[in-house]
């Protein structure tokens, strides 16, 4: 594809996005209340992922064979219950206030966009610390790496 063909398909979204994005919705005549059904489902998704992270996490960090480690730079790289439990119990709560102040100043679908993200994030997480196979690499001492999704 031609960088023109590019710059054009850029312009014509530009113009067809100007002033859908980044704009409060209109108010609606009786607002929507932040707690529903849908909302306790994303948050018990939510809730739930998080804590398999965290036992993942907990459980890989004190793995004997020491090959695994944290990625996220703002979690905490120990294998300490506490440490685990208080971040992601505050993750949680970052995540779930910033959906309710969005909810509370009328981004009703950007607040439930916000937790899907973190529930994709996670679940990306829980995936990641599944697949680390650590029985071959304390008596080896090869090389981590993650299990193959074809066997």
């Amino acid at each position: 594809m031609r960088l023109t063909s590019l710059a054009m398909i850029a312009l014509v979204a530009t113009f067809t996005l100007h002033g859908k994005v980044g704009q409060a919705q209109a108010k609606p005549t009786q607002t929507e209340k932040f707690i529903t059904p849908f909302t306790i489902s994303l948050f018990s998704a939510d809730a739930t992922l998080r804590m398999l992270d965290g036992y993942t996490t907990v459980s890989l960090l004190n793995n004997p064979c020491k090959c695994a480690h944290e990625t996220n730079p703002m979690a905490p790289h120990s294998g300490s219950v506490a440490h685990q439990v208080m971040f992601q119990a505050g993750a949680l709560a970052a995540t779930t206030g910033t959906a309710w102040l969005l909810h509370h100043y009328h981004h009703e679908k950007l607040s439930k966009i916000v937790l899907m993200l973190d529930i994709g994030n996670e679940s990306r997480s829980v995936i990641g610390n599944y697949m680390i196979d650590t029985s071959a690499n304390h008596v080896t001492g090869t090389q981590l790496t993650n299990k193959s999704l074809n066997k």
